[in-house]
């Protein structure tokens, strides 16, 4: 209504000056006259087009994660400040020279980060050179020699098996440490669930929210495909054993950010659940409506993921073909991150060092 009332007010001012400069116009003959209307014209178009932007704010505040890339470009590692004088001992090398380097998406910002300080390049150039293609295609792209360094959580048992039957072996060794969260509507009431309840969730034997102490709706339990890191980790660390059930086409997220996202506003109802990696939900992906559930009770954070008090807490990897040489820039990065100064790299750009 305000906006309504805003835009009134500008017709009638508008509406004022061109019968003013009608009427001072009236001795002047028929030029005079044409003259007036055509300012009088461009005095309206002014109006309408300063009282337009009023109406096209809401839209502003829409998400509009159409492409996997858009929620990346707001990382935490884009606004880490990355000094090379901080690491004395960190390797220098061109951007020319700088190795292919793969990972899994909640790594990017890591690798985006580790590009600049190796090279000296900015934000810009570190944006258009790093390009993670997931946990198990980048395990792919490094057995097949399309990369030389990769930052991946744990790849999944179908590519452990091709790994193990490759003739190409790999170095792999943990650098950081991540848990799997969950994450339900800000307005779901239920604070915590336990082990048994989610596996109860995803199994199919719960699936209405009043079972755990909820409003009475039906659990839409979102999940990952199979292969991602988020849906390995779903599988090895919650489920074991207990198979998951099948779930509806629209309950599956084909990206880290759509399960946010559907968890957030899926039906305009607080009923669904979702998993994501804690660094990506906390830092990669900023969704006000959603939060963090705590797991038999224990809250999910830096401190409970390092000592181990959190359940579901998984490792992620450097890896680098074990024929690399030992003088390869991509050798040389590797190690550099096992190395103390390397970790402390790691926990500076938010994650959790494994030392």
């Amino acid at each position: 209504m305000r906006q309504g009332r805003g835009k009134k007010k500008s017709y009638t001012a508008a509406a004022l000056i061109i019968l003013s400069v009608l009427l001072s116009a009236c001795g002047t003959g028929r030029g005079g006259a044409a003259s007036a209307v055509t300012n009088a014209a461009e005095i309206t178009s002014v109006s309408e087009t300063t009282a337009a932007p009023e109406t096209t704010k809401a839209p502003e505040t829409a998400k509009a994660p159409e492409t996997t890339k858009a929620p990346e470009t707001t990382t935490a590692a884009e606004t880490t400040t990355v000094s090379a004088a901080e690491y004395r001992n960190v390797p220098h090398m061109s951007v020319k020279d700088y190795p292919v380097v793969d990972g899994s998406t909640a790594t990017i910002p890591l690798s985006e980060a580790l590009f600049r300080l190796v090279t000296g390049a900015d934000e810009a150039a570190a944006d258009s050179t790093i390009r993670h293609t997931k946990t198990n295609n980048s395990y792919q792209r490094l057995l097949d020699h399309d990369a030389d360094l990769i930052l991946s959580y744990e790849a999944s048992d179908d590519m452990k098996k091709k790994m193990k039957e490759s003739s190409t072996k790999l170095l792999m060794t943990a650098v950081g440490r991540d848990a799997l969260v969950f994450i339900v509507n800000s307005k779901n009431p239920v604070e915590s669930l336990s082990d048994g309840q989610l596996k109860d969730i995803y199994s199919g034997k719960i699936t209405n929210w009043k079972e755990l102490g909820g409003s009475d709706s039906e659990i839409a339990a979102f999940q990952r495909p199979e292969g991602s890191g988020s849906q390995t980790m779903m599988q090895k660390l919650v489920m074991k054993d207990t198979p998951m059930t099948k779930a509806k086409e629209a309950y599956v997220a084909d990206e880290m950010w759509e399960i946010i996202a559907g968890v957030a506003s899926f039906d305009n109802e607080a009923n669904a659940l979702g998993y994501s990696v804690f660094y990506y939900a906390r830092n990669m992906y900023e969704e006000p409506s959603v939060r963090l559930i705590r797991v038999n009770g224990i809250e999910p954070e830096n401190n409970t993921i390092r000592s181990g008090q959190y359940p579901y807490i998984n490792d992620f990897y450097a890896a680098v073909r074990e024929d690399a040489p030992g003088d390869s820039h991509a050798r040389e990065i590797y190690e550099w991150l096992l190395s103390e100064e390397g970790q402390k790299f790691i926990q500076d750009q938010g994650y959790v060092s494994i030392k």
